[in-house]
């Protein structure tokens, strides 16, 4: 089934990838905007792909802050002690824009009460 649906997507690749990629753009974009304006927020830009490791100053665990985003704003990142940096979080930002915002918004607002 799955080689049926690739072979039917072969004709739409070029759209497929131009789309995405756009939507990569417009949301790395977004995100660099926001890690701008929060101080407690780094990250070295990728230079490719759709996912971010952005190290924070916070004097905790990621882990701790990715458990408090669930638990308090229904937020899910990826917390760098599962890569063996506890002082860093791992970000998606290839889907929807206007999620990927909301997200931001929220991790703001938790950050702002830090």
């Amino acid at each position: 089934l799955s080689e049926e649906l690739a072979a039917l997507a072969m004709p739409y690749l070029s759209h497929i990838f131009e789309r995405n990629n756009r939507i990569i753009r417009e949301n790395h974009k977004l995100l660099d905007d926001w890690i701008n304006n929060e101080p407690y927020i780094s990250w070295v830009k990728p230079i490719a792909g759709s996912v971010g490791f952005m190290k924070h100053a916070l004097n905790v665990t990621a882990e701790k802050i990715c458990l408090d985003l669930i638990h308090e704003k229904d937020t899910f990142l990826v917390p760098g002690d599962c890569f063996e940096y506890p002082d860093h979080i791992r970000i998606g930002y290839g889907g929807d824009k206007n999620v990927l915002k909301a997200g931001l918004d929220r991790i703001s607002e938790y950050l702002s009460d830090v």
